[in-house]
């Protein structure tokens, strides 16, 4: 069975997943014709090789991501979604955790090490909400790119329509 690595929840099976289509671009529908529309719609490259295509969690978190799969071998090569890379104060955070935990643990044998373990543990406090505070920062960030980038796309539509609109209203009037 094919096990597709879920951006968020990690490697499933296939049988949680939906396949949603090819990644293509969607005609324009002011200026696409019949048969432009049914060609997007039901008619499928079937493409050998390489394949961009969307896939929905649904049977987990939900999420549309898109997949690059060979479709002769079902391999994949990456798998794109909204996902925040490590940051260094990230990794800072979990190498001081990791510190602070094993200086815990050697005070039960020595305890001079009992401020060495307190001052790791306020350390790992501090870190974990300034990383916290920048993970926030930076996932709404993304959000606000994708919502700036959709309204930018649909602003262009709605100017080709209004420009269309007006142009059907004067060869109305003539």
């Amino acid at each position: 069975m094919l096990q597709i690595p879920c951006p968020w929840c990690g490697p499933r099976d296939e049988i949680e997943f939906a396949p949603r289509g090819p990644v293509a671009s969607r005609p324009d529908p002011s200026t696409s014709s019949d048969l432009e529309w049914t060609t997007y719609l039901y008619q499928g490259a079937n493409t050998r090789g390489w394949l961009r295509e969307y896939w929905v969690h649904t049977h987990g978190c939900g999420q549309l991501f898109v997949v690059t799969r060979q479709t002769l071998t079902n391999e994949i090569a990456s798998v794109e979604g909204l996902v925040i890379p490590a940051s260094p104060l990230g990794k800072t955070k979990m190498i001081l955790q990791v510190m602070a935990g094993c200086t815990v643990i050697l005070t039960a044998n020595h305890p001079v090490l009992k401020p060495v373990g307190v001052a790791l543990l306020w350390l790992v406090v501090i870190s974990a909400v300034a990383s916290a505070a920048h993970y926030f920062q930076m996932f709404w960030s993304q959000i606000n790119d994708r919502v700036q980038a959709r309204r930018s796309r649909l602003g262009i539509l709605e100017s080709k329509e209004k420009a269309q609109d007006a142009l059907l209203v004067k060869d109305t009037i003539r």
